[in-house]
């Protein structure tokens, strides 16, 4: 993917969630958490994580996609 290509779909990704509260960006679901912040899910894998901070949260995508760092864990 182009690095133009990436930032276009990064910034679709934040408007979804600036105004539904969810999206689901490089096979990954975001979602407004109802109780802090945004809930994150591989779905591939099933493993979440949170982050308080929507463009934080695709920032973590992307690393997790990119450079393979997992911040994810198991699902309770």
């Amino acid at each position: 993917m182009r690095r133009n290509d990436m930032d276009m779909d990064r910034m679709v990704a934040l408007a979804f969630l600036a105004d539904f509260g969810a999206v689901t960006y490089r096979g990954v679901e975001i979602n407004r958490s109802r109780v802090w912040g945004w809930d994150l899910k591989d779905v591939e894998t099933g493993k979440v994580t949170v982050t308080n901070d929507a463009l934080f949260a695709l920032h973590l995508v992307d690393l997790l996609r990119d450079k393979g760092i997992d911040w994810f864990e198991e699902a309770a």
